[in-house]
């Protein structure tokens, strides 16, 4: 049996091979471009894989995509702000914000929904001009990472974490994964409480492109002292048991301003000594 895989073209995107659920081939779509982050369909990656393994597109027996149905991913992210909304008008936070938040986050939102349709209908249009639209299989994003995890570990039974920024309604996920029954999800978190989204914040504050320079920070981190701006990044975060709130989350003066009054070097390390925290305390529950 072949298998295609494509990731999401959002961004990164890739085409991957499996025969009979073994990896034969894994090319970006950067690598042949030269453009860092390449987004839409891997055009190039594909036609790479296929060229060189002489496989023709009707000998493709499934197609695996990480995201669901535009108009299904539509409704989740009309459906996380909705809750949001709700859940963030009770929260603690001073009311300026709370309006920059809903602000953002309703424009955010908006122009996901435009970003899920426009990839969506480009990936029909490809797959549909290779004859392979009939064998496209959508998979749940966050499933989609703790399968790539753990099937990957090389375990036979393992937890699996998936934080990111967002993917299907969520901003990461808990799951138990066995060799033999699968993988089962123990908890999800919801968007926007999403610690991809915290990291970005920092990195944008910080002079740097968001989703592309997160790593430069971690670096930077190392350099400032994190006990001086810790405990002021950390009351952002609602924690409790097996999970933990983003308070605000899309209000990005709250970075901006520990920026423009700190050095990048302690803004950075409070951030990465935050992120840490958050995520020990997560694991350690489960």
């Amino acid at each position: 049996m072949l298998t295609l895989g494509l990731s999401s073209l959002d961004n990164d995107s890739t085409a991957v091979l499996f025969q009979d659920g073994e990896l034969v081939a894994a090319v970006m779509e950067e690598r042949l471009t030269r453009r860092k982050h390449q987004n839409g369909f891997p055009h190039r990656a594909l036609e790479s894989i296929l060229g060189r393994y002489r496989i023709r597109p009707e000998q493709i027996d499934l197609v695996a995509y990480p995201f669901r149905h535009w108009r299904e991913e539509k409704e989740l992210l009309r459906r996380a702000f909705l809750d949001d909304f709700r859940e963030s008008r009770c929260c603690g936070e001073a009311l300026s914000r709370k309006l920059r938040h809903q602000c953002s986050y309703l424009s955010w939102t908006l122009k996901a929904m435009r970003d899920h349709k426009r990839f969506g209908l480009e990936l029909e249009e490809n797959l549909k001009r290779l004859g392979l639209l009939g064998k496209l299989r959508r998979v749940d994003h966050q499933n989609a990472h703790a399968a790539a995890a753990f099937y990957s570990s090389g375990f036979e039974k393992a937890l699996i974490i998936t934080l990111d920024w967002y993917g299907d309604g969520l901003a990461g996920s808990v799951c138990l994964g066995d060799v033999h029954s699968g993988i089962r999800r123990l908890h999800a978190i919801p968007y926007p409480h999403s610690l991809g989204l915290f990291y970005a914040q920092v990195t944008a504050a910080l002079g740097f492109r968001m989703n592309h320079h997160e790593g430069k920070i971690v670096g930077l981190a190392a350099y400032g002292d994190p006990e001086k701006l810790t405990s002021q990044v950390l009351e952002r975060f609602e924690q409790r048991e097996g999970s933990f709130r983003y308070r605000c989350g899309m209000d990005f003066q709250f970075a901006r301003g520990l920026a423009a009054r700190h050095c990048r070097e302690d803004v950075a390390a409070a951030y990465q000594s935050v992120l840490e925290r958050v995520v020990t305390r997560l694991v350690a529950y489960y």
